[in-house]
């Protein structure tokens, strides 16, 4: 039975830094507390598309992390749910950070397999061994050897489990382990595929096309929908290759389909919306700068955000010490359970019964330590961070001699700045940034702003 936390013992527990399932009773509605409109926006474009007019969805979804999206992804699978047949799809984490479209192919050719297969969903059975004998013809040297060497090492629990199956996934599972496998072998075998790039979107579509038909003779909607969720971890350079270089790919494929995207890629010169114009942004909670008498309702949502998971009168000794982990964590859920979990950890370290203003600047300048390291080199980021806190607005190259190619590069960094949180953009419309409201207490930052005469980080006062 779900019960909130009301001791600092039990506080762990209910700050745990994962997505939360549709139905957990720890989840809270945050658009009230967003001011936009842009995840209503995301599910009107999806329910336009009609895979039974050839109308299939491709869309980006891109925010910063923590921010909350594969919560709201859990939530819009459950929502649609009534139309759309949403197969949940995650890459690898050993093979997120060199990712290229063959995994994406060959991760969703396998998942979707094996997913009908546990919903004893019959797929045919002639198309589904034709398209395991090309890949498999495509990817190994003596195929019958292979199929032998699965035969020996499968157990009958395997077989049992997936039926027909059990060797069409098995064998797209050996290739799986080969993409996962050292790098120069993962290169090898890319190198083999990308030379049948067509024929494998081919196939793949083809399975695709199967799968509909068996939603519809299931009395189904033929809206599947692929959501391949954490795609937002690649690195940027990857992350470029993969959605600009290989968008025709992914756009080809015969599915809805929804990818997560790292945020980088809202910045020029690579605009993830010039590859994919459905492109939505997962939008932050802007706390107020400081605690006021009427907060505003990013506040107030932010308050019931951590009154779902603890009885905030039994955990803090004020609503005040609350508001202030609130402001400092940026309206990051992420950043705010982190300073939750560090708070409790420094109350009950120092024999406290709840978390006072000591356990919250604890807890405050831990967080700030980790941005402070991610702000190495000092030299390049504060110039940059400087400007945009004194202004709001973009300010990734501040050199007015520069040139075409050193206006890309700082674009590129300005992207990274955005993937590690240093700097937010709260989609308010007008191209209006922030700093993170830990930056302004790095005193290296504040020292660079005092030198170069530029308007000073203003101190949060509590």
């Amino acid at each position: 039975m779900f019960k909130k936390a009301a001791t600092l013992e039990q506080v762990p527990a209910m700050v745990a830094l994962t997505p939360l399932r549709h139905g957990d009773q720890r989840h809270v509605d945050l658009t009230a507390g967003m001011g936009t409109t842009e995840l209503e926006q995301f599910r009107l474009r999806l329910n336009d598309a009609d895979a039974a007019a050839g109308r299939f969805a491709k869309i980006a979804f891109t925010g910063h992390r923590g921010s909350g999206k594969t919560t709201e992804l859990h939530r819009l699978e459950h929502d649609v749910s009534r139309r759309f047949t949403p197969l949940y799809v995650t890459i690898a984490n050993n093979v997120i950070r060199d990712c290229d479209y063959l995994d994406i192919l060959v991760w969703l050719a396998e998942n979707l397999i094996r997913q009908y297969s546990l919903k004893q969903w019959s797929l045919n059975s002639d198309l589904v061994v034709r398209i395991t004998d090309w890949f498999a013809r495509k990817s190994f040297d003596d195929v019958e050897k292979v199929k032998e060497e699965i035969r020996s090492e499968s157990g009958t629990d395997m077989q049992a489990e997936f039926g027909f199956y059990w060797m069409t996934i098995q064998i797209f599972n050996r290739i799986k382990s080969m993409m996962s496998s050292e790098k120069v072998h993962r290169q090898a075998m890319r190198k083999r595929l990308h030379t049948y790039t067509a024929e494998m979107l081919y196939h793949i579509n083809l399975l695709l096309d199967d799968a509909r038909q068996v939603l519809v003779r299931k009395g189904k909607s033929p809206d599947l929908l692929i959501v391949q969720d954490n795609l937002d971890r690649v690195p940027t350079d990857v992350a470029r290759r993969l959605f600009f270089d290989s968008a025709d790919v992914l756009q080809a494929l015969r599915v809805h389909y929804v990818f997560t995207v790292p945020i980088s890629l809202t910045m020029p010169p690579f605009h993830i919306s010039d590859s994919f114009d459905a492109t939505y942004v997962m939008p932050m909670l802007k706390p107020p700068k400081r605690r006021r008498a009427n907060p505003p309702q990013a506040m107030q949502t932010l308050r019931a955000f951590v009154g779902k998971r603890l009885v905030i009168e039994d955990v803090f000794v004020s609503g005040g010490v609350l508001d202030k982990l609130i402001i400092m964590s940026a309206g990051n859920p992420r950043d705010l359970l982190k300073l939750l979990y560090y708070a409790q950890l420094a109350a009950r370290a120092r024999r406290r019964k709840r978390i006072d203003a000591a356990a919250a600047d604890t807890a405050i300048r831990r967080l700030r330590l980790y941005y402070e390291k991610l702000m190495i080199p000092s030299d390049t980021t504060y110039p940059i961070l400087a400007r945009i806190h004194a202004t709001g607005r973009e300010h990734f190259h501040c050199d007015a001699g520069a040139t075409g190619d050193t206006m890309v590069e700082a674009r590129h960094f300005g992207g990274e700045l955005l993937a590690t949180g240093a700097v937010i953009d709260y989609c308010e419309g007008n191209s209006r940034y922030a700093v993170h409201p830990l930056i302004p207490g790095i005193a290296g930052f504040r020292d660079f702003c005092r030198h170069v005469a530029i308007p000073g980080p203003d101190n949060v006062k509590m």
